[in-house]
């Protein structure tokens, strides 16, 4: 009997892949590749005369496992947190855990991995840390496909206490791997509520937008949720060597408009287990939306400690912070219209719109075309 192999062929089996590169991890034959496909989104390729189809790849594949429809939140910690230093506040995007948990760990001598932008490639990818200033690099959400195999591979080589920072798909696949070869031990892992993934071609669409009309070129900062005016109507902002400058708030800007419709996300995002059914992480962040808060505009964030290693983690930073005890019921409250938005489907103009994006059109022709501003938020039915 053939051992199961991840058929990267068939395109329809691999559409809803997370590309969160776990086979690519376990794969002793190094046939495993991960790079982007047409439509900008991270996918793995076999090489078959590498292959020995031994079946180690489906062992850490989401798509083979089985989950249970069970509530991951029961019994875990949640609380609604506020930073205590006005510096810190204004410079991150929330309350600034995931910074602090970073940085606290690093001076341990733990090794950090978190979500960078690269300014070279405009592209973002998983890097470990070096330095107490390349962890301010990892701030901040960044929305689009992140190549985390070289960095998780490292990682997973050094015999190293380390804290990695991810999408929920991406600490899954790397809980995986971790839990196979018995390392998961030294391992603190850190996700994020998440409502979905937009590809790389809408950002490429959108940086030659601001090029032709804001002479932006080549830009030394972005920030996806600039807070300048408050948290509740961030902003994305970009800065170029130049010194040329763009700033929109998140109702008037073209990729914001794209991204609060989630279109085009990656197709597994619409129907993703790991927003309500699974939790593969240590502990989960995200924004503190809802009314419970909302009259305050620096931002709160919601903290769910999974377990006893994620309160541990948390237990050493808390000082840092204020915070309150808030219950189970907060955190469908808090994301109902976000990552727990259970009615998103996947819109009846998909297909087209990934067309669009890998084409020749503008960002704006393609805003135009799909009348983006009429589709309501929170996706197309």
């Amino acid at each position: 009997m053939k051992a199961n192999k991840i058929n990267v062929l068939d395109t329809t089996a691999i559409r809803d892949c997370t590309g969160c590169a776990g086979c690519s991890l376990v794969c002793h034959s190094s046939a495993i590749t991960m790079a982007f496909d047409k439509s900008g989104f991270y996918r793995p390729s076999i090489d078959d005369e590498l292959c020995t189809m031994c079946g180690v790849c489906p062992d850490v594949c989401y798509k083979f496992n089985d989950f249970e429809s069970l509530n991951p939140f029961d019994g875990s910690q949640v609380l609604a947190v506020t930073n205590n230093y006005i510096d810190d506040m204004n410079a991150v995007t929330t309350a600034g855990v995931a910074t602090r948990l970073a940085e606290h760990f690093f001076t341990l001598g733990y090794n950090v991995c978190g979500v960078k932008y690269d300014y070279e490639k405009n592209e973002v990818s998983h890097d470990i840390a070096s330095s107490l200033a390349d962890i301010l690099e990892f701030s901040g959400s960044k929305y689009m496909p992140s190549d985390a195999k070289d960095a998780f591979e490292k990682l997973i080589q050094e015999k190293k206490k380390t804290v990695v920072f991810g999408l929920p798909c991406q600490i899954h696949g790397l809980r995986k791997v971790i839990d196979k070869k018995k390392i998961a031990d030294r391992f603190i892992l850190v996700d994020f509520f998440c409502a979905g993934m937009m590809s790389q071609n809408v950002w490429e669409k959108h940086l030659e937008y601001l090029k032709r009309r804001f002479s932006i070129s080549k830009i030394k900062k972005v920030n996806f949720k600039d807070k300048t005016q408050g948290w509740h109507k961030s902003s994305l902002s970009v800065v170029d060597e130049a010194g040329n400058r763009y700033r929109q708030n998140r109702f008037n800007d073209l990729f914001y408009s794209f991204l609060l419709r989630r279109l085009p996300y990656q197709e597994a995002c619409y129907s993703c287990e790991f927003r309500t059914q699974v939790v593969s992480s240590d502990i989960r962040l995200g924004d503190f939306w809802g009314e419970k808060y909302k009259s305050w505009d620096d931002g709160v964030e919601l903290v769910t400690l999974m377990n006893p290693q994620g309160i541990k983690a948390w237990e050493e930073i808390k000082d840092f912070f204020s915070y309150q005890i808030c219950n189970e019921q907060d955190i469908y409250e808090s994301q109902k219209s976000g990552s727990m938005n259970t009615s998103v489907k996947k819109p009846q103009q998909y297909e087209e719109v990934l067309k669009a994006f890998s084409s020749d059109k503008t960002i704006e022709e393609i805003f135009k075309d799909f009348k983006i501003a009429t589709i309501p938020l929170g996706g197309v039915q």
